[in-house]
């Protein structure tokens, strides 16, 4: 929710970009290396949540809203650049998600942060060049 205002708050400022996509998602990489010491906490309560009904509803609704959130976050440093992507912002999200999940994982279980980085950083390279590619069929139409 923080990373959530400051991007609204800057692209209120300065207007949908590419650039303010990049500045969102290096927040939000921030974020979460902060957060990297309670990932372990969250794998044990997901682990968990398989066989509780409750937790694993409780997570689900956690999930869910942080995407949310993140659909949020897409259309708004995005602006009309969202439509031109091959995907949903909705199926975007999933994606950022997914790969950032992973990159906090891969950071923990291989005990190499600075490989993390240097990963976050390529996936980086691998938006921009989706952006690019979706700013060309705007300039095309």
């Amino acid at each position: 929710r923080r990373i959530s205002d400051r991007v609204e708050g800057a692209t209120a400022q300065l207007g949908p970009s590419v650039q303010q996509a990049l500045w969102a998602f290096d927040e939000l990489w921030t974020l979460l290396k902060r957060a990297q010491p309670m990932l372990p906490v969250l794998l044990d309560m997901a682990a968990r949540s398989l066989t509780r009904k409750t937790m694993k509803k409780r997570l689900a609704e956690s999930i869910e809203e942080q995407r949310k959130l993140l659909v949020d976050g897409i259309r708004t440093v995005l602006g009309p650049l969202q439509n031109q992507l091959d995907m949903s912002s909705e199926g975007f999200a999933d994606v950022v998600m997914a790969v950032l999940i992973g990159l906090c994982g891969h950071s923990l279980f291989a005990g190499d942060p600075a490989r993390a980085d240097r990963a976050f950083e390529d996936f980086k390279k691998v938006l921009v060049k989706i952006f690019q590619g979706a700013q060309a069929a705007e300039v095309k139409q």
